[in-house]
């Protein structure tokens, strides 16, 4: 075995500790979603995508991913609206909040 081969318990180990990266991208602006869902997932994140926060809410409910990245300002539901959704369903989701309006 090679000294730098993990052994037979640490792969084990890190198989137990693999994170979950499943992210929902949450933007109404078709051009800005399909940019930052290439992007992360060149960074290795599995991207949901959803155009406003009702859909988001619904893929939530289905995928319940650990982290939500959500513009603020959006029809049908803005992000703040979809923050307090995701938190009532799941107080430990990560919810990061976008604004392309200063």
């Amino acid at each position: 075995m090679n000294q730098f081969e993990p052994t037979r318990d640490q792969r084990d180990d890190l198989q137990a500790v693999e994170v979950d990266r499943r992210l929902l991208l949450v933007d109404d602006e078709d051009g800005l979603r399909t940019v930052l869902g290439i992007s992360l997932g060149d960074a290795g994140y599995e991207v949901i995508s959803a155009s406003d926060g009702r859909q988001a809410l619904d893929l939530f409910r289905t995928h319940t991913p650990p982290i939500v990245l959500t513009d603020i300002k959006m029809p049908v539901m803005d992000g703040v609206e979809l923050l307090k959704q995701i938190k009532h369903l799941s107080p430990d989701t990560e919810v990061i909040m976008l604004t392309g309006h200063g």
